[in-house]
């Protein structure tokens, strides 16, 4: 990887990390943790999205790529939040509570990344005008 893309993974990182405050302060302070799931569920729509959309549909550019997966989204979404979320509420006695997070997060994120690859391939048909 050249020394410029290292750049551009930060700068995405940066953003992303900002995106995944502003998103932590619009839920404020809740009992669930709908702020990690939505940073997670949309960073997996997202990267689904995008990474199909840049290798498939346009010419790839080097930079892009890591600025968008590895930087923007890498930053934006949290597996290890995500882990601590889990671990307080079975630590809590919320285990019934713990697996719906669990359950809905993975099963989310899978969906949620699918639907996205399947966005990225979708060919925009322009209509011409008689």
């Amino acid at each position: 990887m050249k020394p410029s893309q290292y750049i551009f993974i930060a700068l995405g990182g940066a953003i992303g990390t900002i995106l995944r405050y502003f998103t932590y302060e619009s839920y404020g302070s809740t009992s669930w943790p709908y702020a990690t799931l939505s940073v997670n569920l949309l960073g997996a729509l997202l990267i689904g999205f995008f990474v199909t959309f840049i290798t498939e549909r346009i010419i790839p550019n080097p930079k892009i790529r890591p600025f968008l997966a590895i930087g923007v989204l890498g930053a934006f979404t949290t597996e290890s939040t995500f882990a601590l979320d889990t671990y307080v509420m079975i630590h809590n006695g919320k285990l019934y509570s713990a697996i719906i997070y669990l359950l809905v997060t993975i099963v989310g994120g899978l969906a949620a990344v699918s639907t996205g690859i399947r966005l990225g391939r979708v060919r925009l048909v322009r209509k011409e005008s008689s």
